[in-house]
């Protein structure tokens, strides 16, 4: 079920039996290379995310997409936007804690980020401490570290690489500018 499209008396009936509340990150303008857009990473979580929809039913409650958290390594190029790590840590904190008053308790990040990591986990804290929420995340130098050593030729690889541009030619061809993508 996506949040979004329930009514408030509609997710008040799914947030009290406590569903599992999927809160996807991906950055809707950062930075991808010349041959990938801005938001490639909101796509690969709005993919990412309704794939889950489909595969969890009802258990599964998906909240909309943050577009926006903390990337600072792409200030530097122009569109490429992120909020400070304490905006972005209590950014998700507040989201979890608007839902979870509702009768959530559990919640997970779908992230498709490397540095918000570093805001997630004081994230995590905070509300595992001071709420007694379950709140985990996904890590994603971990998640795909092992199939990188085995299928990357790309050196420097990790942000729009090969393996990157091959999920967007999945996910959306359309949005790839093969002229200008990785070379071999």
């Amino acid at each position: 079920m996506r949040l979004a499209d329930l009514t408030w008396l509609e997710a008040e009936k799914v947030l009290a039996r406590d569903p599992i509340v999927v809160l996807p990150i991906g950055a809707g303008a950062k930075e991808h290379g010349p041959h990938l857009r801005l938001d490639n990473d909101l796509r690969l979580a709005d993919y990412w995310a309704a794939r889950l929809d489909r595969a969890r039913g009802d258990r599964v409650l998906v909240a909309p997409t943050l577009g926006y958290h903390f990337y600072p390594a792409f200030a530097e190029y122009p569109g490429s936007t992120s909020l400070r790590l304490e905006t972005a840590r209590d950014l998700v904190v507040d989201i979890v804690r608007s839902l979870a008053r509702h009768g959530a308790r559990r919640f997970y990040a779908l992230n498709t980020g490397v540095s918000t990591v570093r805001a997630l986990e004081p994230a995590r804290d905070v509300l595992e401490k001071e709420d007694g929420l379950v709140f985990r995340f996904t890590d994603v130098l971990a998640l795909f570290e092992p199939i990188e050593r085995k299928v990357a030729e790309q050196e420097g690889g990790t942000h729009a690489d090969e393996i990157e541009t091959s999920m967007m030619l999945v996910i959306a061809e359309d949005r790839v500018d093969r002229r200008r993508g990785p070379r071999r």
